[in-house]
Order: structure tokens, then sequence, then C-alpha cells
């Protein structure tokens, strides 16, 4: 892989470009519940993206244009090596171009105003030699934005915002958005956040095509989410200390998922889900410390509990009616903490999946498998080499180092423990 910045700077605008690639090869492991002939299966991905962006700031506003180019290429084969026989042999392309404009606008010091135009062309073509089937489609994307912040005074804040999108000769012409929030406190250093909004999601060119498992028919996603919270943060002369406490909910009609064929086929399809209703809680808690110059300490945790259930199912013909959606865990943890010493750093990472279903009824036994909850550490050791104006970031990586047991997706291994070596180069005039 490769990944290259540049940036460029006048006294009022400013230039960037990046420029990500990488290839990747693979050999696909079996799943672990298959029991025929020993076969093959590859996968191999291409990847080049490119945006490039111009910045012009002015005492009141700033005016941006971004240009992105994301090109992909992935060739699946599988195949029988006893029986030499070939399942899968596909070729898929895909091309994205986005251009975005914004404007933002502070008239007064209480009050900011922004516009956003976006516009983007994606086109997916895929084939499979063996299957002797394929797809061809492409779609065209514009969305307009608006948005007010206002500050009546300096504990009160109101933001408004305003979205209509196009595409495939569809106007959606109002998805508004609405947050507020309170400072409270002599150094207003608690604050209490409010935000309700519509969703509007519509499907992607995969999800309606994808061979197989695209459902050309698919609806988009519609409905409206909301949150409060509680935020607080408390400073130091060498410490910081914050958190916050959320509250959401969320009631989408027509929600897209993938899930495992209805036919009992081996692969997934994308199905409307009539009407799904998500809440649930979320804690965040960050500490910074300074020891000394030399010195410091980093500490991030967070933990969310949700409920993600399908609430519009037949009961007396789908059993998943209240209960919880395939793959997604009711508990996610975080654990993340950094020392830095001089130019040497150490960082410890640490996520926690919980339990989850993959039937939609929430059955378990032999045959209805449960994914079972797991823990995996990440260690990174790396140091800073100055060498003005370049600097130089040597680091190593173990992943997963306790070596945990787990699975992602049913019956995919996952890896072991395992390392890497990261170089990066930075330059600045």
């Amino acid at each position: 892989g490769l990944l290259q910045e540049l940036y460029y700077r006048l006294s009022h605008q400013t230039f960037s470009a990046k420029l990500w690639a990488y290839r990747s090869d693979r050999d696909l492991p079996q799943l672990m519940s298959f029991e025929g002939d020993t076969r093959k299966e590859t996968q191999t991905d291409r990847n080049i993206r490119a945006v490039g962006s111009w910045k012009y700031l002015s005492e009141k506003s700033i005016l941006e244009l971004v240009l992105g180019m994301n090109r992909t290429r992935l060739n699946y084969f599988r195949s029988s090596t006893e029986a030499r026989f070939v399942n899968f042999d596909s070729r898929s392309k895909e091309m994205s171009y986005s251009g975005n404009l914004n404007f933002d606008w502070k008239p007064r010091e209480n009050l900011s105003l922004n516009w956003s135009l976006n516009s983007a062309y994606h086109r997916v073509s895929v084939f499979d030699s063996a299957q002797k089937i394929g797809y061809d489609h492409d779609r065209k994307e514009l969305s307009l934005m608006n948005a007010a912040h206002f500050q009546p005074n300096s504990r009160l804040l109101f933001s408004f915002l305003f979205r209509s999108e196009m595409y495939d000769n569809k106007v959606i012409g109002f998805i508004p958005s609405f947050g507020a929030e309170y400072l409270i406190g002599t150094k207003r250093n608690y604050a209490f956040k409010m935000n309700a909004s519509r969703n509007y999601h519509q499907p992607g060119l995969n999800d309606l095509y994808w061979f197989p498992g695209g459902n050309p028919d698919l609806k988009p996603e519609d409905g409206y989410a909301g949150d409060l919270a509680f935020s607080f943060e408390k400073r130091a002369e060498k410490s910081f200390f914050s958190g916050q406490i959320t509250g959401y909910a969320s009631l989408i009609d027509d929600w897209i998922v993938w899930q495992p064929s209805a036919s009992g086929a081996s692969y997934w399809e994308a199905s409307n889900l009539r009407r799904v209703f998500a809440r649930g809680a979320e804690v965040q808690v960050a500490f910074h410390r300074e020891m000394n110059r030399n010195f410091s300490f980093d500490l991030k945790c967070n933990y969310s509990h949700s409920a993600t259930s399908n609430v519009d199912a037949v009961p007396s013909v789908d059993k998943s009616r209240g209960k919880q959606l395939i793959y997604i865990p009711k508990d996610k943890a975080n654990l993340f903490a950094e020392v830095d010493y001089k130019t040497y750093y150490l960082k410890v990472n640490a996520p926690f999946v919980g339990k989850r279903y993959t039937s939609s009824n929430n059955e378990e036994s032999d045959y209805e498998k449960v994914l079972n909850p797991y823990w995996l550490i990440d260690l990174s050791a790396g140091r800073q080499f100055n060498f003005k104006p370049v600097r130089v970031d040597v680091v190593a990586s173990v992943e997963n180092l306790a070596n945990t047991d787990y699975m992602a997706i049913l019956w995919r291994p996952m890896p072991s423990r395992y390392y890497s070596l990261t170089i990066q180069i930075s330059y600045k005039k």
C-alpha cells in the first residue's frame, strides 16, 4: 500500500492533494463447517483513491472546493481442487467521482451559516465468467445542504440543518435536523445536548444488483432519530478529564439488511425490514495527564448498550418480532491507553464485542448458533525521528496479542496473533 499527502499554503489560500493506493492478494480459508472436498478460494483487491482540495479564507467566510475519485477492482475465484470445477470467477469494477462546494459565512459573532452543494457519479460493473452473469449500472447524485448555528447568549446554542437530495430522477425535498446545547456551571464545563432529525438513506448499487443476493426492489430507509446527552469536562494545570452520557433512539421504516438467504442458499441477500426500533445508551470518558515535559499519559474508554429490533413482523409467521437484529451486539466497549516519553510512544487498544445472534428468532441451539463475546488486545510501540524538515515514524504492532479465538462472521475464522511494521515519512517546510 501507499499513502501520500501534500499541502501548500499561501496567505489566504490552502491547497492539498491526497493519494491512497493498495493491492491485496488473499487466500480465503474454507468455512469451519465445510466438510466437502478441498477447494481453492482467492480474492484480489486493488484500490486507488485521490482527493484534491482548495480553500480560501477571509475574515468572515471560508470557501472550499473538494474533488475526489475512487476506483476499485475486485477479483474473486473459487474452484473445487479435486473435481477441477470452477464455481465462481468474477471481476468487478467500481468507480466513483465526487465534487463538493462548501461556503461558511459568519455575519455576526453569534451566527454562522453554511451552504454545501455535493455531486457524485457512481458506476459498478460485475461479470462472472463461470456463471455467465453480471450487471452494469450507474447513478448520479446531487444534494444541497443549508445549515445555521445561532448562539443567543453565552450558555445556549441552536443548530438547524435542511438537506435535499436527488438521485435516479427522484427528489427528496426536505430532510431536516435540529440541535440544541445548554451550558451550565460557573465555568460552563457542563452541558445538556439534544438532537432530532429525519433519516433518509437510499440503497447502494451493490445492495440493488450484487450477484448473488442483490435486490432491485429494495426501498430506501426513511425514519426519525433523536438523542439526549450530558457532558462534562474538568481542567487542571497538567491534566484534563471529560466524559459524556448519551441516550438515543430511532424508528426506521424499510431498514436495509443483509442476512443469510431465506431459501437456505449459501449466500446472503438484501431485504427491507418493515420497521426497526433502535435505542440505547453510551458512556464515554477521556483522561489526559502530563507528568512533566517529557512524559504524558492518555486514557479513553467507552461502553454502549443498545437494542435494535424488528417491531413490525407478523408474530404468527415471523418469530423475529421484537428480537435483536442479527450480528448487532447489545454490548460494545473499547479501552485505549497511550504513554508518550520524549520521542517514544506505546499504545494499547482493547475492543470488546458482546454476544451476537445469527438467526432472526434469537434462538440458541446446535443448529441456531450464537457468536460468543470476545475481547481483543492490540499493542503498538513506536518512535519519531526528526531530521528537519523530514520526520520519520517507525511503528511495530502486535494485533490480537492474547491470541483470542473468535469469529466476526459465523464459521469464518479470524486471524490469531499477527505482527506488522509501519514506516511513515513526513516532510514539512
